[in-house]
């Protein structure tokens, strides 16, 4: 799929999935004058910055990213950012489940039992960066599958090998409290409702301006933001499945369908329905 303008903000050049597999995810896009609003993904990214230039921020510090650089992300981190100075850039991200990555790491004897985690979200990589590329443009122009999937496993595989974090769940930094699991778990379980503050810090055991201060310490995102971006992920498991946008819309407690298309650019860079369409 190409060619879908997005007046203001950019283009996307491509979008699609593997063929034959709803387990990765790939994105070729062009951005100028656009910042993201916090948000997180449901997928571990890997993405090429191909021109330009991104500033990306995150708990804890910012960092700008240039032609060549490569970005890691793992799922659910929040992170926000944009345009540097005003300038274009041009990325091609692959997402990748979380569930595949990591029993790829345990496959290669390169992760504990816990969740992959990429301690640094910008690196200097030639061998990553010309992974990536490869793969984009092999997925572009119609390969075999065994290609495609192959360059993909070995992409993750360099990540994995070069730049994630081996200590393991146990030894992983900044769990969250208690209460707050407790609170994502309530908030997963009732993604499509409307749910109150006093409800939810009930539920955590906490006070609710006690909670709202651990959540977003833990998240990135205070908890309403956070309810949103669950109620985005949601809606990206049933596209992939072939729900109508409009039918993901009311599942997943939007108002509308254009509520739902707002929310998902902001999170995903492409509409529900280019995204369905992939």
């Amino acid at each position: 799929m190409t060619g879908s303008a997005y007046p203001g903000y950019g283009e996307v050049l491509h979008f699609g999935r593997l063929r034959g597999t709803a387990e990765a995810e790939l994105l070729h896009a062009r951005f100028a004058r656009f910042d993201f609003a916090r948000h997180a993904h449901d997928r571990v990214s890997f993405g090429l910055i191909a021109s330009g230039r991104l500033r990306i921020e995150q708990a804890g510090g910012a960092a700008v990213a240039g032609a060549g650089d490569v970005i890691l992300y793992d799922h659910d981190r929040v992170h926000w950012g944009g345009s540097e100075r005003g300038s274009a850039w041009t990325i091609r991200t692959l997402y990748a489940d979380p569930a595949r990555l990591a029993a790829l790491a345990r496959g290669h004897g390169l992760g504990g039992r816990g969740s992959v985690a990429f301690p640094e979200p910008i690196v200097r990589s030639p061998a990553m960066a010309r992974r990536l590329l490869a793969l984009h443009r092999a997925v572009e122009r119609g390969a075999p599958r065994l290609m495609t999937e192959g360059l993909m496993i070995e992409t993750i595989v360099e990540a994995l090998r070069r730049y994630s974090d081996r200590r393991g769940e146990a030894a992983a930094p900044g769990a969250a409290p208690r209460a707050v699991r407790a609170a994502c778990d309530y908030l997963e379980a009732r993604v499509c409702d409307d749910v109150g503050l006093d409800e939810l810090a009930a539920a955590a055991g906490l006070s609710a301006s006690r909670l709202a201060r651990v959540f977003k310490a833990a998240k990135g995102l205070p908890p309403h933001a956070y309810h949103g971006y669950l109620r985005v992920r949601r809606a990206q498991a049933l596209l992939r499945a072939g729900m109508s946008v409009a039918e993901a819309a009311v599942d997943c407690g939007f108002v509308d369908q254009a509520h739902l298309t707002r929310a998902f650019k902001r999170h995903v860079g492409v509409t529900p329905g280019r995204f369905r369409a992939a």
